[in-house]
């Protein structure tokens, strides 16, 4: 098959059996290691879910978290974080209180700016594209005065909350709201912000990560650091990197893309061509059918181990 909608199109109607197209999509696994779901949707809707154990020549498998906002899972937690960024609003304030949260458009998060924090609501505040909005009513009080004129008493909302409260403590997807601290522990957090922005200069305790997630913060921010250079120095090389970046994008949601874990042809046939000339050695030498039956058998399990 030339992408994975035409093998999951094929299942579906031809054999009433699924596969999971995010793990298809993202796990570093060969086919014959991809999870088949046979006659039963139910199990892919709970793997989607929950998960999958270890079982048989299948690997354990992680939940798929779940974008409330979108109505769509994602492949892990990083995938949803990095998504719920790049396409929907949060509150600055509250991320620098260690609580994320997530709405479904500019709208609801103006309203919570104004329920629950300090909102300027002059008219050149409101037009523009960032928010003027305090967790303190003696900052807003002062910004009215030095950039408005204005002496408009302000009043005193509740500004420091928990999410423990009834009205907070849970994805309140109907009022187009995702929360991700009911989710992930802050640590979990912690570090989906370190991989997306890097260490933040007020971190007060130190993240427990591994030398290989350093690693790749490091690559990440001399990434950033090349980009500004070539927006500096090479603006048209950048242009065309973005252009490839968003044409290969577009690949991926049409579904163009080739199944990830497919052995290339080359190697197959390498791999292929050693096996043939072990076997004609054998059997040629000693022709020893038993030492033959012992090579098929570990060439066999070897395949399926790998």
């Amino acid at each position: 098959f030339h992408n994975v909608g035409k093998l999951l199109g094929h299942l579906r109607h031809e054999h009433t059996s699924f596969m999971c197209e995010l793990c298809l999509n993202n796990a570093n696994l060969f086919m014959d290691e991809q999870r088949i779901f046979l006659n039963n949707k139910k199990l892919l809707i709970d793997h989607e879910r929950n998960g999958s154990p270890l079982q048989e020549q299948y690997g354990e498998t992680a939940p798929h978290p779940f974008c409330t906002l979108c109505r769509r899972n994602f492949y892990n937690r990083e995938a949803l974080f990095e998504h719920c960024e790049d396409s929907h609003c949060s509150c600055h304030l509250c991320k620098q209180s260690g609580i994320l949260e997530y709405y479904g458009n500019a709208e609801i998060l103006t309203e919570h700016h104004r329920t629950l924090h300090h909102l300027c609501e002059h008219r050149e505040c409101l037009a523009k594209l960032q928010p003027v909005v305090f967790d303190d009513p003696v900052l807003l009080r002062s910004h009215q005065l030095q950039a408005h004129r204005q002496h408009k008493p302000v009043s005193t909302v509740r500004t420091a909350f928990t999410y423990g409260d009834d009205n907070y403590s849970h994805n309140r997807g109907f009022n187009h709201t995702m929360n991700f601290s009911t989710m992930f522990s802050q640590s979990e957090i912690s570090y989906l912000n370190v991989n997306r922005y890097g260490q933040q200069q007020n971190d007060s305790q130190p993240l427990n990560i591994s030398q290989e997630q350093m690693a790749m913060n490091r690559q990440r921010e001399l990434h950033r650091i090349m980009d500004g250079i070539k927006r500096r120095h090479f603006p048209n090389q950048l242009q065309k990197e973005k252009q490839a970046k968003k044409n290969k994008n577009r690949a991926l949601q049409l579904g163009l893309r080739h199944i990830p874990d497919a052995v290339t042809v080359e190697e197959r046939e390498t791999k292929n061509a050693n096996v043939i000339r072990q076997i004609k050695k054998t059997l040629i030498s000693e022709l020893n059918f038993k030492q033959f039956q012992m090579i098929s058998h570990q060439y066999k399990n070897n395949k399926i181990s790998s």
